[in-house]
C-alpha cells in the first residue's frame, strides 16, 4: 500500500471488498454469515467496516471466493479491473443485442419481457 491506513480505514476497505466479492457471486449475506459462524448483523458490521474481520475468517473467505487473502486489503485492483473491463464490453454487447431483438417484438411480447426483467431485478435485490 502506498500510504499508512488507520484501523478504521483498513476495516472499511476489507469490508467493502468482502461485500463486492459476495455480491459478485450472488451469495446472500445470511448464507455467508452462517458459513463464517457469525450473525447476519455481525456480517453487516464487517461489510461496512464497523467491525474487524477475525484472522480465521480470512482463510474461509479466501477459500469461498477463490482469491488470495491480500485481495481483501487491496481489492485485487489490477485483476479486477481487467475482469471488469471485459465484463463491461460483454455487457454492452448484450445490451445492444437485447435492444436489437426488442425492436422486433409486438406490444404484448415487450410487456412480457419487461415483467420478466423486473422479476429478475427484484430477485437480485432480495439477495443483497
Amino acid at each position: 500500500m502506498d500510504k499508512f491506513y488507520d484501523k478504521e480505514d483498513i476495516n472499511k476497505i476489507i469490508g467493502r471488498n468482502i461485500a463486492i466479492e459476495r455480491k459478485q457471486r450472488a451469495i446472500k449475506r445470511e448464507d455467508l454469515a452462517e458459513i463464517l459462524g457469525v450473525s447476519t448483523s455481525h456480517m453487516g458490521l464487517m461489510e461496512r467496516g464497523e467491525r474487524g474481520v477475525h484472522a480465521l475468517h480470512f482463510t474461509k473467505l479466501s477459500d469461498i471466493f477463490d482469491i488470495p487473502v491480500s485481495d481483501f486489503f487491496t481489492g485485487g485492483n489490477r485483476r479486477r479491473m481487467s475482469v471488469l473491463k471485459a465484463r463491461d464490453s460483454e455487457l454492452q454487447e448484450n445490451q445492444e443485442t437485447i435492444s436489437t431483438l426488442a425492436r422486433n417484438l409486438n406490444k404484448s411480447e415487450v410487456e412480457y419481457v419487461v415483467s420478466m426483467l423486473r422479476g429478475i431485478i427484484a430477485m437480485r435485490n432480495d439477495n443483497d
